[in-house]
């Protein structure tokens, strides 16, 4: 296996490689407070999906 160039990984991927290769670091507490509640899976099947399949986007199904 080799490591991707951004270049490489947006040109498969579209934006969504941005998003994929930032450095983000969320407080679940503070997004609590404004009223977020995470929902199991969602995000991960969202981005495991926009992987596989590129043309599908990002979102939920």
């Amino acid at each position: 296996m080799r490591s991707w160039s951004l270049a490489e990984a947006r040109a498969a991927h579209g934006l969504m490689a941005g998003f994929l290769a930032m450095n983000a670091a969320l407080d679940a507490a503070k997004l609590r407070r404004i009223g977020w509640t995470p929902r199991v899976g969602e995000a991960l099947g969202g981005i495991c999906g926009a992987l596989r399949n590129p043309t599908q986007g990002y979102g939920a199904s």
